[in-house]
């Protein structure tokens, strides 16, 4: 978690120094975040599609029993005013999986859709945007992985 942590803060206040998507994304392609294989990030933004957020949001609300006995699981919240909002609406064990931008650093990378990390050998090796398009079936991938 610490190598983690310590990744995407360095990925975020270099990105925040560069304007160019291209750039930022490339370092965040190349940068190890996780030690072991098959992890998720998913960042569900607060504002954006209706529909996509919304589900997103549902998503991890309902799935958050689950998700907190995930070691292989975290959530990036961006976009958010109030970060005690996010405390106050879980219990703590949940928070570990969690990982607050209070920069909003990530939402100037990512459109109006809520975005899944893939991470594969500690590097990201897929960023699917979760369009209406195929908002569903990646949740229910999602949701057999927390189930397993």
């Amino acid at each position: 978690m610490n190598k983690f942590v310590f990744y995407l803060l360095s990925l975020m206040i270099l990105s925040s120094c560069n304007s160019k998507n291209s750039e930022s994304n490339k370092l965040l392609l190349d940068s190890p975040i996780f030690e072991n294989d098959g992890k998720y990030l998913i960042i569900p933004l607060l504002y954006g599609c209706d529909g996509c957020v919304k589900k997103t949001y549902e998503f991890v609300e309902s799935n958050h029993a689950s998700i907190k006995n995930k070691n292989d699981f975290y959530v990036v919240w961006t976009q958010l005013k109030n970060k005690r909002q996010i405390e106050r609406d879980y219990d703590e064990k949940f928070l570990e999986n969690f990982i607050i931008d209070s920069l909003n650093v990530l939402n100037s990378e990512i459109d109006s859709y809520p975005v899944l990390f893939e991470v594969e050998s500690g590097y990201i090796n897929n960023q699917i945007t979760l369009s209406p398009d195929n908002l569903n079936s990646e949740l229910k991938n999602l949701k057999d992985h927390l189930i397993e």
